[in-house]
């Protein structure tokens, strides 16, 4: 079964469209509501094949994200794709990404983007291409094979399933990166934003994935 997650905050103004236009590549919808102000929860209700989960309090993007993966998990899907609900995203371009997953071996699928808003998100896939071969490793749009999920823990880091790719290729899980075109904004600025606070929680999440990447080499050299 496959399973598309959508973190939302906010977001009227592009939900009801891709709460439509999502539903021809998957079985279940899970929009996890990040304690909006605005008509999220009623354009959800709109759809039976949409299940909304709300936090208690306003916990952030990546807490809203792992959220509805542990939520497709429980039922049962096999590949869950994440998908951003501001609109950038180009729906045209799921069915590719879970084909990479169900067709073709890789454990996780990304949605790179050429150009990205961040200096912290250029430094981090710098790094993923000259080691991994991967772009834009910082990117919303992923795809998993469920049991990739299911068989490892998500650590309390800030941009967590960042680091969590990093550790599946550490891990030798095959992890593929596929060039989208995205699209701008229709309103309003990125729910994760483009402040310190935000280049902040990717670059401790890339000190992170620096040092696990240090442990597993000094690992190997002990095994020798």
């Amino acid at each position: 079964m496959r399973a598309i997650v959508i973190p939302a905050f906010n977001e009227e103004a592009t939900l009801d469209e891709i709460l439509l236009s999502v539903y021809d590549f998957c079985d279940l919808v899970v929009v996890v509501n990040d304690c909006s102000t605005d008509a999220t929860l009623e354009i959800c209700s709109r759809y039976d094949y949409v299940q909304t989960i709300t936090n208690s309090i306003n916990r952030g993007y990546e807490y809203s994200v792992l959220k509805g993966l542990y939520h497709s998990l429980k039922l049962n899907a096999s590949s869950i794709l994440t998908i951003d609900a501001d609109g950038q995203h180009p729906i045209h371009e799921i069915p590719k990404l879970f084909d990479f997953i169900e067709n073709h071996g890789y454990s996780i699928s990304i949605g790179s983007r050429s150009k990205l808003p961040r200096i912290s998100e250029y430094i981090f896939s710098i790094y993923s291409y000259i080691f991994f071969g991967v772009w834009d490793i910082t990117s919303g749009f992923k795809c998993y094979r469920s049991s990739v999920i299911s068989n490892n823990v998500f650590p309390d880091y800030p941009s967590v399933g960042t680091y969590f790719t990093i550790k599946c290729l550490l891990d030798g899980f095959r992890v593929k990166s596929s060039y989208i075109i995205t699209h701008d904004r229709i309103e309003g600025v990125s729910r994760f934003g483009l402040s310190i606070t935000a280049e902040f929680k990717i670059l401790v999440a890339f000190f992170n994935a620096i040092i696990l990447h240090l442990q597993r080499f000094l690992l190997i050299l002990r095994l020798r």
